[in-house]
């Protein structure tokens, strides 16, 4: 390879980093303020008067980190297989 060849590989990898961190960032903010609150609704009204609803902390934190973790994942299966049928 050349080096100019070399230089803009790197400036791609650069490049893709760059848009992939964005990217998981937009996925994140994306189930924290759009998701949370609409589970967390759901749930609450889906219980009301039949089941009494006491979420401890680490209860809410596990829902939470559950619900960011398989955001994070569902959006990486679309990005995977766009990937994949763009090759």
């Amino acid at each position: 390879m050349h080096a100019e060849q070399v230089g803009h590989l790197d400036s791609t990898r650069s490049s893709d980093a760059y848009n992939a961190e964005a990217n998981a960032a937009c996925r994140l903010v994306f189930a924290y303020q759009i998701l949370t609150p609409a589970a967390l609704q759901f749930f609450v009204q889906y219980a009301d008067g039949a089941v009494e609803s006491l979420w401890s902390i680490d209860q809410y934190f596990e829902f939470v980190l559950v619900l960011l973790l398989s955001t994070g994942l569902s959006f990486q299966v679309i990005i995977i297989s766009g990937y994949w049928c763009m090759t």
